[in-house]
């Protein structure tokens, strides 16, 4: 009896130790493993919402800004069901983008890019520098996708030889991952020929020649040449070493007179590049453009405009004074002057001292004495 007290109470077996034991570190271990689970499933978690929230965010600024087709009754958020805007009697003058609301977002917007077929439907900025939007999107928020941007080297005026953009290469196939994912392929590639740059003074429609699998270590940014010669040695090479061919075959290099580049990553190879090469076949004035200098012609006697920051116009006839005291104006390029702030002006003008008048800010005093009766010496 008491053999088995002892046994029971005291000195346990040295097996059931071991059990103790080795059950301690199989906790330790299932419990590093969870968290490290649940850190992996919140790391997936940030980066889908990342995807989600990017995507997201740019399908509202085209539903807001850019209505591709209306009478088709597609939305710009369906661009791989959306048809050529030919298709639906829509002419190249006819595609508007809302360019003050962009700018209210970014000031640094140049352009609108869309391309039929594909999810390439998006605004372009141009930054400082190639990193500035490589991680920040169009509303200036950092983010995985970043935004469609010029190369520095750019104007920004599509006025250059050879207009080069930048896009990332998204695992959800947003930017311009389609380049590399879609349209190396041959068929698919000759699908979707068709890139529509989009600015507030011309629509550009263009239609692509060539997609390049290369590396980042490859000098292909070339915005412009010194002669007619290298333009063309530069546009033979990248036909010569094209990974699709166009149906009706590549055209002449001489007949090639302003690219655009599309650049984006490549993952099937290390630090690789799919680049699309694209050149202008035609040009019209957007209907907005039109409409803009139409309604300037009809109003020349127009002194004000809107100051960014100061609310709407205000238009002279409302700020005539009750004394003979001239109105403060200002116009973009004209050397701003102040002879007495008006009641209600002082947020909209800047009262600066009188300054020496050019020509034209002279005919623009003239013309507000004239307005207002203004008796004043020049």
């Amino acid at each position: 009896m008491a053999e088995t007290v002892e046994y029971g109470t005291v000195n346990p077996p040295a097996s059931h130790k071991k059990k103790k034991k080795g059950g301690g570190v199989w906790r330790v271990v299932f419990w590093v493993s969870l968290v490290v689970f649940i850190g992996a499933v919140a790391a997936l978690g940030y980066i889908a919402w990342g995807y989600i929230s990017a995507d997201q965010g740019y399908k509202k600024v085209a539903q807001e800004a850019f209505t591709v087709i209306d009478n088709a009754e597609v939305q710009t958020s369906q661009v791989e069901e959306a048809p050529e805007p030919e298709a639906v009697g829509l002419a190249l003058g006819d595609l508007e983008v809302d360019w003050d609301h962009l700018r209210s977002i970014n000031p640094d917007v140049k352009a609108w890019i869309y391309m039929p077929g594909t999810r390439i439907n998006y605004p372009v900025v141009l930054g400082r520098d190639n990193n500035e939007y490589l991680w920040t999107d169009f509303n200036r928020a950092s983010s995985r996708c970043g935004s469609i941007f010029l190369d520095s080297s750019n104007t920004g005026t599509m006025n250059d030889a050879n207009n080069v953009f930048y896009g990332h290469h998204m695992n959800d196939g947003s930017m311009f991952a389609c380049i590399s994912l879609q349209l190396t392929d041959n068929e698919e590639f000759n699908k979707h020929r068709t890139v529509y740059v989009l600015t507030p003074q011309l629509n550009y429609k263009c239609t692509t020649f060539s997609v390049l699998r290369t590396n980042g270590s490859d000098l292909l940014v070339q915005t412009s040449f010194k002669d007619e010669a290298e333009r063309s040695s530069y546009v033979q090479d990248k036909m010569t070493r094209s990974v699709v061919q166009p149906s009706e075959g590549m055209p002449k290099p001489a007949d090639i007179k302003q690219l655009i580049t599309l650049s984006t990553c490549d993952y099937t190879q290390g630090d690789g590049r799919a680049v699309m090469f694209a050149h202008v076949v035609e040009t019209a004035v957007p209907k907005s453009a039109c409409r803009s200098q139409r309604s300037f012609r009809r109003r020349p006697r127009r002194l004000e405009r809107r100051r960014r920051g100061c609310g709407p116009v205000v238009w002279p006839c409302r700020l005539r004074a009750a004394t003979e005291r001239c109105v403060a104006v200002r116009c973009p390029g004209v050397l701003p002057w102040h002879a007495a702030p008006l009641p209600g002006a002082a947020s909209c003008f800047s009262p600066l001292p009188r300054l020496r008048a050019s020509a034209r800010s002279l005919r623009v005093r003239v013309e507000a004495a004239r307005w207002f009766g203004v008796r004043q010496r020049f």
